[in-house]
């Protein structure tokens, strides 16, 4: 799974406790799209997948694994071309060139989560 790279990148990451706290709905931890900090790592974790996974796991360098990454209010899927409803499309945005997509969000936990037939790993949004 993709998480070996995920925890690796978490581990680094710099604290966002100096912000708004999670429950001013002006927060990041509210935010309806993905943060540019969200995708800075979503991209470093692509990366790191593609050049390091063979060696993790044969086949896992070339493997599509969709990601969830959640906040406070949303759930965010990158790497599904046509997930079903309630996820929508977040419009005037992208992730790599591609759309992504939300849906709200209820108790999202950090593990794998299935999505329609295909699983995907999930994590918080930074």
């Amino acid at each position: 799974m993709m998480m070996i790279p995920l925890l690796l990148l978490l581990a680094n990451r710099p604290s966002v406790q100096s912000g708004p706290q999670p429950d001013d709905p002006s927060s990041p931890a509210h935010a309806p799209r993905l943060s540019a900090e969200d995708k800075a790592i979503l991209s470093d974790v692509v990366r790191l997948q593609t050049d390091l996974g063979e060696d993790l796991w044969p086949g896992y360098g070339r493997a599509s694994i969709p990601i969830i990454l959640y906040n406070e209010r949303y759930e965010f899927l990158i790497g599904e071309t046509t997930p079903p409803p309630p996820w929508v499309v977040v419009e005037s945005d992208s992730f790599g060139g591609n759309p992504y997509y939300r849906r709200d969000s209820s108790n999202p936990q950090a593990f794998a989560v299935p999505v329609g037939t295909e699983w995907a790993g999930s994590l918080t949004s930074f």
